[in-house]
């Protein structure tokens, strides 16, 4: 059975981008969550309910020319891999 995973998060910050992109990274995000979830399941720090206040994921360092879908996916990506 595949468990049932709800993840809220609050607040993103984003500095540097316009509107119209953080529509777009939220997407991206949410779309590589389901991916990420979908191939490699649940990691283990997700295993049992939860609640986390505050996650630091770090900084993303993106190039002029990086997309706002390639940037949700980074995003999703690093903190998908600090419930491993």
């Amino acid at each position: 059975m595949t468990p049932n995973v709800r993840l809220h998060i609050d607040q993103i910050a984003f500095h540097g981008f316009e509107l119209l992109d953080r529509a777009r990274i939220h997407a991206a995000l949410e779309t590589e969550f389901v991916r990420l979830f979908g191939e490699q399941g649940t990691p283990g720090g997700l295993a049992e309910p939860r609640h986390t206040p505050r996650l630091d994921a770090g900084r993303l360092c993106a190039a002029p020319d990086t997309t706002p879908e390639h940037l949700g996916a980074q995003l999703a990506q690093t903190i998908y891999s600090v419930f491993k």
